[in-house]
């Protein structure tokens, strides 16, 4: 598998929705912490790893060279 920059993080690591605080960007709701990420100011895209893994592409053999 190949490893490519997380796409909701572009490998920064942080959560996208509060940039890695955790503290709920949104002064009109009373949760104090951030919805996306539950705080922690993680990205939960890529586990705050910064890469999404890619599978393989799948290659479809359509089977016509066995006639």
């Amino acid at each position: 598998m190949a490893s490519v920059a997380c796409s909701l993080c572009h490998g920064s690591k942080k959560c996208a929705g509060c940039d890695g605080t955790g503290i709920n960007p949104h002064m009109n709701e009373s949760e104090p912490k951030c919805s996306d990420c539950s705080g922690t100011g993680i990205c939960t895209a890529c586990n705050g790893t910064g890469f999404s893994r890619v599978p393989r592409p799948e290659i479809f053999e359509p089977g016509f060279n066995k006639l």
